[in-house]
């Protein structure tokens, strides 16, 4: 630090942003005209140069050898600093992704390398091939900032309710290059939902039929935040309003082909089962009460407090339905019944009285699968007599 102290004395100003690592010596030289600064190097090995300010403190020279520990870079002349920017070619070694072959090649294409204070390389080319990312991913292949995104969702939503959103351009292009235009895509970390965004606005684009499945807990919003001002009580209702303002923006920027844009979704919560299932609990030797009140308890399949649509959805996954396919309320027979699937592939009845002929009318529908509650037959002849009409039909009856 004395050899900083002496330079800061002469110079009249902080040297604040030199990045010193290992050398075995190191000369600096104040030059006559002030303000230049020349920095002999005597075998010198893993030394980085940044930038220097006028009047701050001196961490970053003491933080410097371990920055460039990670990231070695050999200065190979001498440096020369004016008003804090150096002033002569820099030639330095470093490790990089390229042979010095192709390295050569690149710039005389035009391809830019930056070195940054923190003695990361990084290039940017002139052009680059379609299915090729480039290394640096800015407004030149047309993604925006985080601030730009931020800006995005404020104007949609009204309110400053998300802070760093991922900008949707971000994601059209990484979609791009990854994904088939049917494929599904899952964030399992979704926050306001841009990838949902991204989804429905690429599909508008270019005809796409993709997916988007986007997962994220109940983060609760702070009491003080604009987001709990306006309403949004956690981050999952800051993403579930941002999908549908962005779904309605898009298909009216679609005008006459709005009608083919899909921008529909479905949420569902992490719950246990809607079905009653055996209290596994042991019971005290002799409560003969509570045994029977677990008995009674398996009379009904359904839980109470749940409703028709929680069970359907329940029966769709664990039969590998996909939960995007469409549910209808339809009546067959006297019955109250959901119809899932195009062409009633599944047909899902709770209603209690179940009659041979609700049974034959729902074979008419010609399902794949019939799914009712044991208990919701009229009685065990009509159960019985609903066994033998699917079997004529090939069709299947699952019982809850």
């Amino acid at each position: 630090m004395q050899e900083l102290d002496a330079l800061v004395a002469q110079t009249g100003f902080e040297i604040t942003e030199i990045k010193k690592g290992k050398s075995k010596s190191t000369e600096v030289v104040i030059e006559e005209n002030p303000g230049e600064i020349s920095t002999k190097v005597t075998e010198a090995k893993y030394l980085v140069f940044t930038k220097l300010k006028a009047n701050n403190d001196v961490t970053a020279f003491e933080l410097a050898h371990e920055l460039v520990e990670k990231f070695p870079n050999e200065l190979m002349n001498d440096l020369v600093v004016k008003d804090g920017k150096n002033a002569n070619a820099v030639t330095f070694y470093n490790r990089f992704i390229w042979l010095q072959e192709k390295l050569d090649e690149e710039i005389a294409n035009g391809t830019k390398v930056n070195l940054s204070k923190g003695g990361v390389l990084s290039y940017k080319k002139a052009d680059y091939d379609p299915e090729v990312p480039p290394n640096f991913i800015d407004k030149l292949v047309g993604v925006s900032t985080t601030e730009e995104a931020g800006k995005e969702i404020d104007k949609m939503l009204g309110d400053k309710v998300f802070d760093y959103p991922k900008p949707v351009s971000l994601l059209t292009y990484m979609i791009n290059f990854v994904c088939k235009p049917d494929d599904i895509i899952l964030d399992f970390f979704s926050g306001s939902a841009t990838t949902a965004h991204a989804v429905m606005q690429l599909n508008a684009e270019n005809g796409g039929n993709r997916k988007f499945i986007m997962v994220q807990l109940p983060e609760v919003t702070d009491e003080k935040s604009e987001a709990n001002k306006v309403g949004f009580k956690n981050i999952c209702e800051i993403g579930k309003e941002r999908i549908r303002r962005a779904g309605a923006k898009i298909k009216a920027d679609s005008g006459m082909f709005q009608s083919s844009v899909d921008t529909g979704f479905k949420v569902f919560k992490l719950d246990d089962s809607n079905l009653v299932a055996w209290n596994t609990t042991p019971i005290k030797e002799g409560d003969l009460p509570e045994l029977w009140d677990r008995f009674t308890a398996l009379t009904e399949t359904i839980k109470g407090n749940r409703s028709e649509l929680d069970v359907v959805y329940e029966v769709m996954a664990k039969m590998g339905v996909p939960l995007t396919y469409p549910v209808r309320e339809i009546t067959v027979g006297t019955k109250k019944t959901y119809s899932v699937g195009d062409n009633n592939m599944l047909l899902v009845c709770l209603e209690k009285g179940i009659t041979p002929e609700d049974v034959e009318a729902m074979c008419e529908l010609a399902p794949y699968w019939i799914i009712a509650a044991e208990e919701a037959f009229a009685d065990d002849m009509a159960l019985s007599n609903a066994h033998y009409t699917v079997k004529a039909r090939n069709i299947k009856m699952e019982l809850l």
